[in-house]
């Protein structure tokens, strides 16, 4: 199922190389979205409600905190998530990333956004998007997930941030 996006006044860039994302760093572009297709996404999900995860670690320890604190068999996620939140950190030039990994099972994003977005952009299942959110300079892009409450459904979310103070070498 997609998550839409809303974007007011600013371009949207996309496409199917990696090298999109860095588009975020433009002072016009509040999304940037890789297309990287369903190829990328977990199924069955790796691990139960009481699994979610958040860690901070610099860039060069992402992948061995992630396997520190997941369990056996999720080899090909740790792989994807240290792969992301390291490109991420690149991009923003950050040295240190916050990562927060959990299974979605209710309408966690359903806040009404303050202003009306001048588009609508459609995340598909496996695409990567950087957003330049509310506290960013000029207008914010405002996520919003289709609703799934009492549905059954769960999704798997990886939130990537920068860490803006010292973080231990492997923590």
């Amino acid at each position: 199922m997609p998550v839409d996006v809303s974007v007011a006044a600013r371009p949207v860039q996309s496409g199917t190389n990696p090298s999109v994302l860095e588009a975020i760093r433009d002072e016009d572009c509040s999304l940037a979205i890789w297309q990287r297709g369903e190829s990328h996404v977990a199924r069955p999900l790796p691990f139960g409600k009481d699994g979610n995860l958040r860690l901070k670690a610099r860039r060069e320890a992402i992948d061995p905190a992630l396997r520190a604190a997941l369990p056996a068999g999720n080899e090909a996620l740790i792989e994807d998530a240290a792969a992301l939140a390291e490109r991420f950190g690149a991009i923003m030039e950050f040295d240190a990333v916050a990562l927060r990994l959990e299974i979605v099972e209710t309408d966690a994003c359903r806040i009404a956004a303050g202003e009306q977005p001048e588009d609508i952009h459609s995340l598909q299942p496996g695409d990567v998007g950087i957003f330049k959110g509310r506290l960013s300079s000029g207008k914010p892009a405002i996520h919003r997930s289709p609703p799934i409450g009492g549905s059954g459904e769960r999704r798997l979310l990886l939130v990537v941030n920068p860490v803006t103070r010292d973080v231990p070498t492997g923590h």
